[in-house]
């Protein structure tokens, strides 16, 4: 920052000097040395500052590449991570389809073998629903199956 301010302060410096004593710099040349001494040293200033400008942006790029060159492995590493959450809900969907389609098998099989007791409940208890005739019912056979087993 400091070199900024100074090139441009010797480039003022040596405007001064030539506007104040432009008739004196051609006969003293020791002046002459000075005003442009203070432009080479100006000059080489400018460099100076173009070449750290230079560095510095470079430097900056360099950074800013290998932020984005994370923020991509990121990127990847997020999608793959993603794509892997979307197979795994895919297939718990697949997999709760069947375990429903099996459950459904298992019920309507259970109300198959159950339609029997069903229809003998309805049949002894007509005036009840399917529920309490059937629970009737097994009253019915529990009572039995203690007669049952007081028998000698």
């Amino acid at each position: 920052m400091f070199l900024k301010i100074l090139a441009p302060l010797v480039v003022l410096i040596i405007a001064l000097i030539q506007s104040i004593y432009s008739d004196q710099i051609d006969k003293k040349k020791s002046l002459k040395y000075t005003v442009n001494g203070l432009l080479i040293f100006s000059f080489i200033i400018g460099l100076f500052i173009l070449n750290k400008d230079d560095n510095d942006s470079k430097e900056l790029s360099l950074k800013q590449k290998n932020n984005i060159d994370s923020l991509r492995i990121e990127n990847s590493l997020l999608s793959i991570k993603l794509d892997s959450l979307h197979s795994t809900i895919e297939n718990g969907i697949q997999n709760r389809g069947k375990q429903e389609i099996e459950m459904l098998k298992k019920i309507n099989e259970l109300n198959e073998k159950l339609e029997p007791f069903v229809s003998i409940a309805l049949r002894k208890y007509p005036t009840k629903d399917k529920n309490s005739a059937l629970n009737k019912l097994a009253q019915d056979i529990a009572i039995t199956k203690k007669l049952a087993n007081h028998l000698p």
